[in-house]
């Protein structure tokens, strides 16, 4: 959230680094079906769980199957400056409420 300039550096050079790009949506699609084949629960608040497992195993098979410049592009559209502390703060809610959630408090 604080460090916005860093964030924006981080996606140009992810940008420019295509092997570093398909080493994370594998590593995506990997978590992510780990998600979905151990923890496929759709009811009450462990639907979050299941739901964070289904996206990452979309990103990561879009990432891997499509051209790569279109993914690039659609990434960019999401991480414009001020979107970034939406996305963080987004984040940190749903960080805060699994925790306490998984915590039992």
């Amino acid at each position: 959230i604080l460090k916005e300039k860093e964030i924006m550096g981080m996606e140009k050079e992810l940008n420019n680094n295509k092997l570093l790009l398909y080493v994370i949506a594998t590593i995506e699609l990997i978590v992510g079906l780990i998600i979905i084949f151990t923890h496929n629960i759709w009811d009450g608040w462990e639907l979050l769980i299941t739901v964070i497992g289904w996206l990452l195993t979309i990103e990561g098979a879009y990432i891997m199957i499509f051209p790569i410049q279109p993914c690039l592009d659609f990434l960019g559209k999401l991480n414009r400056s001020k979107q970034i502390r939406y996305w963080a703060v987004l984040g940190l809610i749903v960080g805060a409420y699994l925790m306490l959630k998984g915590f039992g408090v």
